[in-house]
Formats: C-alpha cells, structure tokens, sequence
C-alpha cells in the first residue's frame, strides 16, 4: 500500500528482531519463541519466498557471532527439512 516492493515489509521485520532479542534479554526472558515461516507462506509468489530465505541467511549470518558471545541458542522447529539447504545449514546451529 505504500508502493514499496513485497519483501521490504519482510526486510524490516527482521531489523525489528534484533531490537525484540535484545529487550527480552534485558527483561531476563530465558525462552523465546519467533514465529517466522508458516506453511502458507510457500503459497507467496517464488520471488518474494526465495527473497524470505535470502533475508533469514544474511540475518542469521550477521547476527550468529553476537548470539554465540552472548550465549543465545537458536533452535529450529517445524519442517526445516522443506527448506533451502543454505537456510537449513543455519537451522542445524545451536
């Protein structure tokens, strides 16, 4: 609705991560849970779906280092197996 590109809403849901980690982790939040591919989603036109995992892939390979510093884990659930390989390899990390 703002003429923006499809994936730029996807773009800025992922910045706003990193600000939701950070607060649960001043909050003490010891578990948290981000809901981030649904099913449905492969129903999304290729272009905006291949771009989803190209988001998820630069984000987790930027933000890794910092988790691992600061002790978060990252566990995948779901179907991981449906996923791109280069996606999947970032789901087996913990």
């Amino acid at each position: 609705s703002r003429g923006l590109p499809r994936i730029a809403g996807h773009r800025e849901g992922a910045r706003r991560v990193r600000a939701v980690v950070e607060e649960c982790a001043r909050l003490g939040v010891e578990a948290l849970t981000l809901y981030s591919f649904s099913s449905e989603n492969w129903k999304r036109p290729e272009l905006e779906v291949n771009g989803l995992w190209v988001i998820l892939e630069h984000f987790l390979a930027y933000e890794l280092p910092t988790m691992m510093k600061n002790g978060i884990r990252l566990r995948s659930i779901g179907r991981t197996h449906e996923l791109p390989e280069s996606t999947q390899i970032f789901c087996r990390w913990h």
